[in-house]
């Protein structure tokens, strides 16, 4: 005769053990936080804590008005889920303490409602934005940066390549001022001071980003026309240039 097999216990939510909802309410990283239909705050996680710079201890039983009062907006969110009874309010803001600190975060403010339609309070949830917007802060300081290197190496190619003509043609003007000393000497200096902008120059494209190539038609015989008229002074005796185009 077959046996027959006892059925495991049913179990619901009111045999878990109420001081382990404590545990758990305590463990969330979000702020919580239950406001009683008297409109009085009945109990705050340690994340509510941290955040609000006050302990449960200070805060159980008193109004949410006196709790909330350097934060109208939040008093502001409260009143109108208690008039409308929406099921979720949601606003971001900064969060003032008595503390003098001021910390970004995101409420959202929920009626608390049992099965028949009984509203029990409010509950409000904290999320500290601290570090998000620490993080946004440094992503746009970092697009920033990217994008000053982008115009700085812009501006180093185009200073650069004149810069290389007015070399060369330094160059050949101390070739032609040879029987003058002081002429001589200012050339010097002048050399001397476009190699020192040409090494600044290459500093700053080696820290820049790669640049985007602007490719467009371009005409290179008057390119080629202009280096020839700086190598033509350059040209070893003997050497000649034969011009093709």
């Amino acid at each position: 005769m077959p046996t027959k097999k006892n059925s495991p216990p049913t179990r619901t939510p009111t045999d878990f053990p109420a001081h382990h909802w404590d545990h758990i309410l305590s463990s969330i990283e979000e702020g919580l936080l239950v406001i009683d239909q008297t409109q009085v705050i009945r109990f705050l996680n340690a994340a509510a804590e941290q955040l609000l710079g006050l302990s449960q201890a200070h805060l159980f039983a008193h109004p949410y008005r006196e709790a909330f009062a350097l934060n109208p907006w939040i008093v502001d969110i409260i009143e109108r889920t208690i008039t409308f009874g929406a099921r979720a309010t949601a606003s971001e803001g900064m969060l003032q303490t008595r503390l003098s600190r001021s910390t970004p975060i995101r409420l959202s403010c929920s009626p608390i409602i049992t099965g028949e339609g009984t509203a029990l309070g409010l509950v409000l949830v904290f999320y500290d934005l601290a570090h998000q917007k620490e993080f946004q802060k440094e992503e746009q300081e970092a697009t920033h940066l990217a994008q000053l290197g982008v115009i700085a190496a812009g501006l180093a190619h185009e200073i650069k390549n004149p810069l290389a003509g007015i070399r060369g043609a330094t160059q050949l003007l101390q070739r032609k001022v040879l029987h003058d000393p002081s002429a001589v000497e200012y050339t010097t200096v002048m050399l001397r001071e476009i190699d020192r902008l040409n090494g600044l120059l290459q500093q700053l494209l080696q820290l820049s980003p790669t640049p985007h190539l602007d490719r467009r038609p371009q005409n290179v015989h008057k390119i080629l026309a202009e280096v020839l008229l700086l190598e033509r002074e350059t040209t070893p005796k003997g050497a000649k240039i034969i011009q093709e185009f």
